[in-house]
């Protein structure tokens, strides 16, 4: 007896030593924000069920509707002692943000989202270069989250904004403009906008972004700036020969009233 209760000792010591030894495994939990969607990816397991990923409907099915997600984690031995090791986790959780992002593209320092000279750039078909100012708002639907995911695993909305989206939209706006002169293209912007709109909504539709707005403003900034002189020169004149017709016809009138009243004075 006194043998068995000098090894129960030798036990209880020797696993006070092994609890004391491994770390702590606790919880680890991640929260979900209501304008995020979350995914559960496996990160172990069955090696042909692991290639799915690259599949929408893979995606689909590691969708989760849960706030806070309980991460399940292993013991990995990493040496002969059986405190070596690490808890690792079996899975990883990825959160897409569908929070709607608005950007203003201009090639002013205090206009637009960004203080960069970030302004459409295109050319008219007689090879005026000109920029103009976008604005874009756009977000992600719900159902559409694994859609986004399978076409950008490591993007974030606003990166694909300020890089692809608005690439398309020069590309688009730039196809455009070179069917007209430069002359023609000031009468044009609902076309350049249509134009733009339509392109970009449907190109985007099918990497689940959802592109709410698209708009022009800000009118044309010219690459020469004697252009935008001439132009304002124009403008100038044509407002002194509005203005000097004006006082003409003021003068006609005045004159005919006067001849009036002095015609109804010799009666």
């Amino acid at each position: 007896m006194k043998t068995l209760g000098q090894l129960l000792i030798v036990w209880m010591v020797v696993g006070m030593l092994v609890a004391g030894c491994m770390p702590y495994k606790g919880e680890k939990f991640v929260e979900v924000q209501n304008n995020e969607t979350a995914f559960v990816i496996p990160l172990e397991g069955n090696l042909k069920k692991q290639q799915k990923l690259k599949s929408l409907e893979a995606l689909e099915s590691y969708q989760v509707a849960v706030k806070r997600i309980n991460i399940p984690r292993r013991w990995r031995k990493t040496g002969r002692l059986w405190y070596s090791g690490e808890w690792i986790d079996t899975v990883k959780v990825i959160k897409v943000d569908r929070s709607p992002i608005t950007r203003e593209w201009t090639a002013g320092r205090d206009t637009g989202t960004s203080t960069k000279n970030e302004g459409i750039w295109i050319e008219s078909e007689d090879s005026v270069s000109f920029s103009t100012g976008f604005t874009c708002t756009s977000y992600i639907r719900e159902e559409n989250a694994p859609r986004f995911l399978y076409h950008y695993p490591n993007g974030r909305l606003a990166t694909i904004m300020d890089n692809q989206l608005r690439a398309e939209i020069q590309s688009k706006a730039a196809e455009i403009a070179t069917l007209y002169k430069m002359d023609e293209l000031r009468t044009k912007k609902d076309e350049i906008i249509k134009g733009v709109r339509d392109h970009v909504v449907a190109f985007f539709k099918q990497s689940g972004i959802t592109v709410t707005t698209i708009g022009m403003f800000g009118g044309f900034s010219y690459e020469n700036k004697d252009i935008q002189k001439a132009i304002d020169a124009t403008f100038v004149a044509q407002q002194e020969k509005v203005v000097t017709a004006a006082l003409y016809d003021a003068q006609e009138d005045k004159n005919r009233r006067l001849i009036k009243e002095a015609e109804a004075m010799k009666r």
